[in-house]
């Protein structure tokens, strides 16, 4: 063999094993992108309430299988949950459907936030109106209007238990711009502020007659805070 036919064997060779080290470089960047796919699967699983124990679940639900994953809508979108600490939980049609919320999920007009104990919930609505809510909550997004064509945004919400931060953005293309809240006890409509709403059961104190025990036991207090 000439020094010539040589050099071009082992030039064969080398490229041979560049091209096998490319093909198992690519093996290993594919197995460890699935690897990477999967973990990312199993932790929004978990973020989003996988494994919760369903005592920890609100009365209204008791009944209602809460998925893991996220649940879409043919109802109108009316904005974006920003934020979650702890577990929150999305109902929709009527309720008979619900999963556990996560940022980047997207509410529709209808749906039922509920908020469990140590959790809290960041809701952006498209006119730029933000609700907090607390833990132990519920609030069903009743109506949500952003006509900007119009001048108009309207946002109406039922709320039954639990505490809520609203922030209405009082914006210039807006020429008509409405906000409430009903509650067991009151309805509460503000134009362009923040204020906050807190819906809490009252209790019996000890010392208090039997009469009057008995008239305000489980009555729902509605306070309005700024």
């Amino acid at each position: 063999m000439t020094a010539s036919n040589f050099s071009g064997a082992v030039f064969f060779l080398q490229k041979g094993k560049g091209v096998e080290m490319k093909r198992y470089l690519l093996i290993i960047f594919i197995v460890f992108g699935l690897s990477l796919i999967g973990a990312q699967v199993v932790f929004c699983q978990l973020e989003r309430g996988n494994a919760v124990p369903q005592e920890v679940l609100p009365d209204e639900l008791r009944y209602v299988e809460v998925k893991d994953y996220y649940i879409g809508s043919d109802a109108v979108a009316v904005g974006t949950i920003q934020a979650v600490a702890g577990h929150v939980v999305v109902a929709r049609f009527e309720e008979s459907e619900a999963y556990f919320a996560a940022p980047g999920d997207a509410v529709f007009k209808g749906d039922v936030l509920y908020t469990v104990k140590s959790s809290r919930c960041r809701v952006l609505f498209f006119g730029q109106d933000l609700i907090t809510l607390g833990d132990n909550t519920r609030i069903v997004i009743e109506e949500v209007i952003d006509d900007r064509e119009a001048g108009e945004k309207k946002s109406a919400f039922s709320m039954l238990r639990g505490k809520v931060m609203c922030y209405v953005m009082r914006l210039f293309r807006y020429k008509h711009i409405s906000f409430s809240i009903s509650t067991p006890t009151a309805v509460t409509g503000v134009r362009g502020t923040k204020f906050g709403v807190e819906v809490k059961t009252k209790e019996p104190v000890e010392d208090m007659p039997y009469w009057e025990a008995n008239t305000v036991g489980g009555t729902e207090i509605s306070t309005v805070y700024c």
